[in-house]
């Protein structure tokens, strides 16, 4: 994995801060896609059919569309593939369980909400139908 989140997190600074020079330097020397989704809809690549390595919370993105009133800043998910980094999605918390990485964000009714990474063919996340623990983990990470 090196150290592409490293570069991932510059890039996203360099956008802030619209250094287009520098921001131009590192896209055209690092394959990284940019995709960002926080609805109830399933968000796929679908180019991509590598080994998912990690996954991890980036920069805070101040997004609040889909968030509860009153909840902690958001940050971006980078999903770390073994050729490839893709940022996708938003929230507070990504975990993995048995294999299966999940992340807590929040849904178009502004309600977190808990969604389940699909790599079959495809990367992105999906809506798990059982939220029962989508509180809880919003009370610990997103308020």
């Amino acid at each position: 994995m090196n150290n592409i989140h490293l570069i991932i997190e510059a890039v996203e600074q360099l956008e802030k801060y619209k250094n287009k020079n520098a921001l131009e330097l590192l896209r055209d020397n690092y394959s990284i896609h940019d995709s960002d989704s926080d609805d109830d809809n399933d968000t796929y690549n679908s180019d991509i059919s590598n080994t998912v390595l990690n996954v991890s919370m980036g920069v805070k993105n101040g997004q609040k569309k889909n968030a509860p009133p009153n909840s902690k800043d958001q940050s971006n998910i980078s999903i770390h593939l073994d050729d490839q980094t893709i940022k996708r999605g938003s929230g507070w918390h990504v975990w993995e369980d048995n294999g299966i990485w999940y992340h807590l964000g929040g849904n178009k009714n502004r309600k977190p909400t808990i969604y389940r990474l699909i790599t079959d063919g495809k990367v992105g996340w999906s809506k798990i139908n059982d939220q029962r623990e989508s509180q809880d983990l919003y009370d610990l990470y997103g308020k």
